[in-house]
């Protein structure tokens, strides 16, 4: 799961780098192909989201079908991929704004949420459904009472 998750951070880099060095090319060749490499690396965070998690829990599953399956989950839920990708991208942009956000846990709060966005997602092919937490506000503010 680790080298997977390496694998997608140099990819995103690589791409990253295509679309700079394409773009510095100038023209309208230039421009396509650094679009192109652009709308790859939407792709790219699009499949990676869904990927880590996959990976974790489906342990027998090799790279190559959890990638599949990542990519299959986004084709199959684009609207619901991509809200969750933004609400993700928010909350780290949050936490990185507060300064203290990153060490307390808004890169937890960033996992939490892609893995329910997952489980919701895995419901609607056959997936276990999440369990509904009835704890409120008052029990996350006084967990001894």
């Amino acid at each position: 799961v680790q080298a997977a998750g390496v694998a997608v951070a140099a990819f995103v880099a690589i791409l990253l780098a295509n679309a700079l060095f394409y773009q510095a090319l100038g023209g309208w060749v230039g421009l396509a192909l650094s679009g192109f490499m652009l709308w790859l690396l939407v792709g790219a965070l699009l499949a990676g989201q869904y990927l880590l998690p996959l990976l974790v829990a489906r342990p027998a599953a090799t790279l190559r079908q959890a990638v599949r399956d990542a990519v299959l989950l986004v084709l199959g839920n684009l609207r619901l991929s991509v809200g969750l990708l933004l609400g993700a991208a928010t909350c780290a942009i949050l936490g990185a704004a507060s300064g203290v956000g990153l060490a307390l846990g808004a890169g937890s709060a960033v996992t939490l949420l892609l893995n329910l966005g997952l489980a919701r997602v895995l419901e609607r092919y056959g997936g276990e459904p999440i369990e509904r937490d009835r704890r409120g506000w008052r029990d996350l503010l006084r967990p001894w009472s």
